[in-house]
């Protein structure tokens, strides 16, 4: 990302200042050490739902749910 900021001409803060802004406004974020492609909590939710729910309508329901979030995530 600094290379292609540079690119297009665009001052690239030090990384020292970056890191001191993004733990005084991005301390809720954090990034897991083992695996960066955890899932979210909502994602887990229905797909444990889904998992246990053998009723076609609920089921049907959940998969509604589940396909609307992964588009609100992309």
């Amino acid at each position: 990302m600094k290379e292609e900021v540079e690119e297009q001409g665009g001052s690239v803060c030090s990384q020292q200042y970056f890191f001191r802004k993004w733990r005084m406004e991005m301390s809720h974020v954090t990034i897991p050490k083992v695996n960066r492609f955890l899932k979210c909590d909502i994602c887990t939710k229905l797909k444990s739902c889904l998992e246990k729910t053998t009723g076609r309508e609920e089921r049907q329901t959940l998969l509604q749910e589940r396909e609307s979030h992964l588009f609100q995530q992309k």
